[in-house]
């Protein structure tokens, strides 16, 4: 994941296609419990090869 994530990009993607899922989390703090939005994020990049 690391070394995907620290590659160089390249210069042209004539596509990106990005997209998210929200998730409703439950924490507790202070014997409490709470809901909180959290994202999950999709990116999609097509080069001009494909």
């Amino acid at each position: 994941m690391r070394d995907w994530h620290e590659r160089s990009l390249e210069n042209n993607y004539p596509i990106i296609m990005i997209d998210g899922k929200v998730f409703k989390i439950k924490t507790k703090k202070s014997g409490r419990s709470k809901y909180k939005n959290k994202i999950l994020y999709l990116v999609i990049e097509i080069n001009a090869d494909c």
